[in-house]
């Protein structure tokens, strides 16, 4: 799993250690789960508030430029 934080300044980044503050949001780490997340916009759910398209094309390419 994968987990996304909206930090307490507001940015949105990857938690690769697990342990930043702020609200945190899992997504499976899996190529298909995350562009799926993306396409139907689920983190806007989970951090309560409208996210913009390039937050979503940024974790896609962030997860590719890590597992490649």
């Amino acid at each position: 799993m994968l987990r996304i934080v909206r930090a307490t300044d507001g940015k949105i980044v990857f938690d690769r250690t697990g342990k930043m503050e702020g609200r945190g949001a899992y997504v499976c780490n899996n190529i298909d789960c995350i562009k799926q997340c993306a396409k139907k916009k689920l983190l806007n759910r989970s951090f309560k508030c409208a996210l913009p398209e390039e937050i979503y094309q940024s974790i896609v390419e962030e997860y590719e430029k890590q597992n490649n």
